[in-house]
């Protein structure tokens, strides 16, 4: 776990953005938390899926030590971390979508952590020109981590948060904790993946899907408490 310093940031895109699910840009007050460096692997989620009798994710041929868990829903997610607490005596739980921003754009205003400019070699995704597989995630810690110490916030595998589905961020809250309300069908994914264009894994860039199916792109960061 790395330990993201508390601030404020501006979260969104500006009034200009074509993305209208990213707007009205507005500020937003984070406290410290913690955050999984990595995203968390077959192996890690495995421990759960033994432990309560669930079905263990299918992994697409790849190594379960090194590879990002996917293929597992929303709410499997969400007891991955209860059960998580229960045996480590540590709140553990999803990120809010805005703690999730915060973490991966070290609170700047660029479009991406390490500037503004799509850049190759940077992150796994369709169009980041790394010469991997563009079918399946890589191993997790594969590329350089942002300035928070994070890696694979771009690309890899999109990450599932706690919040919501909402359309946009009218009345979004200004702290860290996560938007009550919404469309709990659909829940927040962000960081885009390794099908993702460069665009599609810009910081802001936020995405919905259905809470209750698995998919072979999106997988799970941790946050834990301070308090």
């Amino acid at each position: 776990m790395v330990i993201i310093p508390a601030g404020s940031f501006e979260m969104g895109s500006s009034s200009s953005s074509r993305f209208a699910d990213e707007r009205p840009r507005h500020t937003v007050r984070i406290k410290s938390f913690a955050v999984s460096k990595y995203e968390v692997t077959f192996a890690e989620y495995d421990k759960f899926a033994n432990a309560t009798n669930r079905k263990k994710p299918e992994d697409l041929y790849m190594d379960r030590e090194t590879h990002p868990v996917v293929y597992v829903e929303w709410d499997d997610a969400y007891y991955y971390t209860k059960w998580l607490s229960e045996q480590t005596g540590k709140k553990y739980r999803l990120l809010s979508e805005s703690e999730w921003e915060y973490a991966a754009s070290t609170g700047k205003k660029s479009s991406f952590w390490w500037g503004f400019d799509e850049e190759p070699g940077r992150a796994h995704c369709f169009s980041c020109e790394t010469g991997l597989d563009p079918r399946k995630p890589s191993k997790v810690g594969g590329f350089a981590a942002n300035g928070f110490g994070l890696h694979d916030t771009a690309g890899n595998v999109s990450e599932w948060v706690k919040d919501c589905w909402h359309e946009n961020y009218q009345n979004a809250p200004s702290d860290h904790e996560v938007w009550e309300g919404g469309d709990c069908t659909f829940r927040a994914v962000r960081g885009g993946a390794y099908l993702s264009p460069q665009q599609s894994i810009r910081s802001a860039k936020r995405d919905k899907l259905k809470s209750d199916a698995g998919y072979d792109h999106v997988g799970i960061r941790l946050a834990r408490d301070l308090d």
